[in-house]
């Protein structure tokens, strides 16, 4: 009976005026509450003169695993780079937000874009009117005349010779996105603008003969910084200098290239297992330089290896590959920005 009232609001066992304990008598009434609308209950075991054990169960969504959390970085970190465009292609941007404009503006200067402004409809109307672009980036939500009425305007003005209209939005919910498709935009990138959104918006509407060898640029410091990072570089700096710092991630680069070399040779005969020892040296040098992507994709298939899990070896030795390559193209930039 009283495991009962023990759950009820303003209920205590001891209502004895020399009892010990104080309190409203409201917290485990809370705590049912709590535990039910998370879908679970609670309750105790008791045993008179001994104690009691209390207990309580939740409904939670399933934890990711190690593979799925590897999975989930190596996402992240496939892409800190995109390509400039050989054709200069000239881009209408038009939004009324100074700050987004300017950023906007720079990404896409560094994607080769010859880049015009405009700060709301009526002056994209006019200027798109005026000039042929090859793409127009569109904000949505501006004064004196929205996004969406503009583009409509701009339609019906150039025809078929209306380049596609990009709609830039912070709106990020599916519907929303479907929702100004329906309305006249050709394509739309989410808010706030990444390099590699706009490259990739940019690819599906231009055709672009970009030699294999073309150039790259850094999409920006922050996911350069996710690739090495910049704490570790900063930490090893203070240790014994720029010189010392650098010269570390010279010596990794030397010493994990030829091992690399070696461990292709294995991989192209399925000798997995020879390559463990050298996925172990570059593993735990990685992590000491802060080199992030290619630590944790050597622990993922130095793992899966001693598991004799063989079946993603070859694709994921591939982009490990991948990883060491980008490392190359970024410390040095690393260094000469100082």
């Amino acid at each position: 009976e009283d495991k009962k009232l023990l759950f009820t609001n303003f209920t205590q066992l001891d209502n004895s005026s020399t009892k010990t304990f104080g309190g409203t008598g409201l917290g485990l009434a809370i705590s049912k509450q709590l535990s039910e609308l998370l879908g679970g209950e609670i309750g105790l075991n008791s045993v008179y003169g001994e104690g009691s054990t209390f207990w309580f169960t939740i409904k939670c969504k399933a934890a990711l695993n190690e593979a799925e959390i590897l999975e989930q970085r190596k996402n992240q970190a496939q892409s800190n780079e995109v390509q400039r465009f050989v054709k200069t292609l000239e881009v209408l941007l038009v939004d009324d937000n100074a700050i987004n404009q300017k950023v906007a503006e720079k990404l896409l200067l560094r994607l080769g874009c010859d880049v015009q402004l405009a700060s709301n409809g009526y002056e994209a109307i006019e200027k798109a009117s005026n000039h042929q672009y090859d793409l127009i980036f569109m904000d949505i939500q501006m004064p004196e005349m929205d996004g969406v009425t503009a583009t409509g305007k701009i339609k019906a003005i150039l025809g078929d010779k209306c380049p596609p209209i990009i709609a830039m939005t912070a709106y990020s919910m599916k519907d929303d996105a479907e929702k100004f498709l329906s309305q006249g935009m050709d394509d739309y990138v989410s808010k706030p603008v990444k390099a590699n959104h706009l490259h990739a918006a940019i690819k599906r509407w231009i055709v672009d003969d970009a030699p294999e060898n073309l150039e790259f640029i850094e999409e920006d410091k922050e996911n350069s910084d996710i690739f090495i990072d910049e704490t570790v570089i900063e930490q090893l700096r203070e240790l014994g200098g720029n010189d010392f710092a650098q010269q570390l991630y010279l010596e990794f680069e030397e010493e994990t290239e030829p091992l690399l070399q070696e461990a292709e040779t294995e991989v192209a005969a399925k000798n997995y297992d020879n390559i463990l020892g050298t996925l172990h040296q570059i593993k735990g040098t990685a992590s000491t330089l802060g080199i992030y992507p290619v630590s944790e994709m050597a622990k993922k298939i130095e793992h899966d290896l001693k598991q004799k899990v063989y079946q993603h070896a070859d694709e994921d030795f591939a982009l490990f590959l991948e990883h060491f390559k980008t490392f190359k193209k970024l410390y040095p930039r690393k260094f000469t920005q100082n």
